[in-house]
């Protein structure tokens, strides 16, 4: 982290600023974006997923008080502590991987990505007034597995999410709203297990405040503007384009 340029540091903003838009936007998508993107850089995975969740930790503070009116919090306190459960499992995890090539954690990443997307859309959910609570937990429990693991827990969240009757308000802000309850956790085992480089990665994180702003006010405006239904369309092809770029690219 320290060697790395002005030309990396610009770069790290940028992803900041496209993955709290996406974020904001439709509710879920920053790490997933910023995730791979990083790793572009020189930082480590273990300093990618600190950052990576200290960023999207304002940004999504930023979106629960925007949408606050519908974060239910108390609703959501058992779905909390299951996605909490999952946390050590994804940290102790991240420490077996981090010591592999970044070609290999970046292909690795970009398949995760990918069979996420896949799962998500190829099963058919029909919103209903009532969902199970275990299917709830379950998938809270992966998503806190994942969010250990690479800081990319949302896609579970939004599987069970989108098998509720809900307004797109509560929505966008309830994987924000869940994935909060389990950052000092994940900070926690994180400064465990890789020590002082994990506190620096974590203070840039937050440091990135005002590209953080600017992404997450356009994303805001973005998805009050248009269709949900084009822009998640639109996001997900470049999310498939850039795993399959991630997969392929050490091949070349």
């Amino acid at each position: 982290m320290e060697q790395m340029g002005i030309e990396q540091w610009a770069l790290v903003v940028a992803i900041a600023v496209l993955a709290a838009l996406i974020q904001s936007g439709i509710g879920f998508g920053f790490s997933l974006v910023a995730v791979p993107l990083l790793l572009k850089t020189d930082l480590t995975m273990p300093e990618t997923v600190a950052l990576t969740i200290m960023a999207s930790m304002v940004q999504r503070l930023m979106l629960v008080r925007s949408l606050r009116d519908e974060a239910h919090i108390r609703k959501n306190a058992p779905y909390m502590l299951a996605a909490i459960m999952g946390i050590p499992l994804g940290v102790w995890c991240l420490q077996l991987i981090s010591g592999e090539s970044k070609e290999c954690i970046r292909q690795g990443v970009g398949a995760l990505i990918l069979l996420m997307i896949v799962v998500q859309y190829s099963i058919r959910i029909q919103p209903r007034a009532v969902v199970s609570r275990s299917w709830g937990m379950g998938a809270c429990f992966l998503s806190g597995y994942l969010g250990g693991l690479a800081n990319v827990g949302g896609p579970p969240l939004v599987l069970w999410i989108l098998a509720h009757q809900w307004n797109t308000r509560r929505i966008r802000v309830t994987p924000a709203v869940i994935s909060l309850s389990f950052v000092p956790l994940q900070c926690g085992l994180l400064w465990f297990f890789n020590g002082s480089s994990i506190i620096l990665a974590m203070a840039i994180g937050l440091g990135l405040f005002p590209a953080m702003w600017l992404g997450h006010k356009g994303g805001l405006w973005i998805g009050n503007k248009f269709n949900v239904k084009i822009l998640r369309f639109v996001i997900v092809g470049m999310l498939i384009g850039m795993s399959l770029w991630f997969i392929t690219e050490p091949m070349f």
